[in-house]
């Protein structure tokens, strides 16, 4: 009795040890997979942090440079016609030197006194807005519309 007994309590330990030695397993590399990834964070957090302290480092100093052109204190001073022009030039200077799409000058109460999009007149302005409105309100496919532009007239083109 005593033989068979051990004959089967023999598996029962060994599963036992492949068990507990899997589980110690697991948990070292568990432990080693998260310090891993932890660490990647860490080089990814650091990498995205330079960027973006850098990005933001060139823009202030793009702002101080503005802020210290001629041409922009006496646009938002005056907002005189010649003094918005020479503003609207600057701008558009400063615009491509920090690859921006578009540049803005704002007063202090956020009205728009000059950007590097630069219109001539008020009605080359107008002109060229009504023109984009047009285009995007009758022939520009619109992703709601499943692609396709919202004038009718426009679906039999």
């Amino acid at each position: 009795m005593n033989k068979r007994h051990l004959f089967y309590s023999l598996p029962v330990i060994l599963l036992l040890i492949v068990a507990v030695a899997g589980w110690f397993a697991t948990d070292y590399l568990g432990n080693q997979a998260r310090q891993e990834i932890i660490g990647e964070i860490r080089a990814s957090t650091l990498t995205l942090h330079v960027y973006v302290s850098d990005a933001l480092s060139n823009l202030e100093g793009a702002v101080k440079a503005l802020a210290g052109s001629p041409w922009i204190s006496p646009a938002l001073l005056s907002k005189g016609d010649q003094d918005i022009e020479h503003a609207n030039i600057t701008l558009d200077r400063y615009n491509s030197a920090i690859k921006a799409s578009v540049t803005y000058l704002m007063d202090a109460d956020g009205m728009t006194v000059a950007s590097s999009e630069i219109f001539y007149t008020l009605k080359e302005a107008q002109v060229l807005i009504e023109e984009w409105r047009l285009e995007y309100n009758t022939f520009r496919p619109h992703s709601s519309l499943k692609n396709r532009p919202p004038a009718p007239e426009a679906w039999l083109h």
